[in-house]
């Protein structure tokens, strides 16, 4: 029984880091596969706004949802009328990735009002794009494990092993990827 044990362990091993080894290598080398995100570890808005927010502490005004959010309540508004504020706004935001931006952030950031902007569009929405979105983007482990766990489909699974293999190795980490059209502004905007 122990030798079995043994064998199982090791077999379970051997089958995860293989496998692991080579959805990364297969992404590295950009072949297409259906469970497979070409994009895992492109950075854009979101990196920038998680990155910002570290430099945050407390605020009056948190702003969360989904591209309407952080397209619709520009900060600099709100902070020359005497409030500090911040948008934690991401694109195609669903109140599942909302909820798990609050538990990552509310405290830290203590706001006195919370606006919640909610698009009846991505009510009934599974999500997929805003996970793969905080797969990518996330600074923060336990945010991308939170993420995936939630979804648990083999594309998000894929993605985070992407990603985790990459921030160990520092092979395949990719630059911001920004539109000409878009510019960052400081507090989530």
């Amino acid at each position: 029984m122990r030798r079995f044990i043994k064998q199982a362990i090791l077999f379970t091993l051997v089958i995860f880091i293989g496998y692991s080894s080579l959805i990364f290598i297969f992404h590295l080398s950009g072949k297409k596969l259906p469970n497979l995100n070409q994009n895992a570890l492109k950075r854009d808005h979101l990196f920038l706004r998680l990155n910002d927010l570290e430099t945050y502490d407390k605020v009056d005004i948190l702003f969360t949802g989904s591209s309407h959010a952080y397209r619709g309540f520009d900060t600099r508004g709100f902070n020359e009328a005497g409030f500090t504020s911040f948008n934690l706004g991401s694109s195609a935001q669903t109140p599942k990735q909302t909820q798990l931006l609050l538990n990552e952030y509310l405290e830290k950031l203590s706001p006195k009002l919370v606006v919640l902007e909610v698009s009846p569009m991505y009510l009934s929405y599974e999500g997929m794009e805003s996970t793969l979105d905080f797969i990518r983007n996330g600074h923060k482990r336990s945010l991308r494990l939170k993420s995936t766990w939630d979804d648990l489909n083999m594309l998000s699974f894929n993605s985070l092993l992407v990603k985790e293999i990459s921030c160990l190795t520092s092979i395949g980490e990719e630059e911001l990827s920004l539109s000409s059209k878009d510019t960052y502004i400081k507090g989530g905007y």
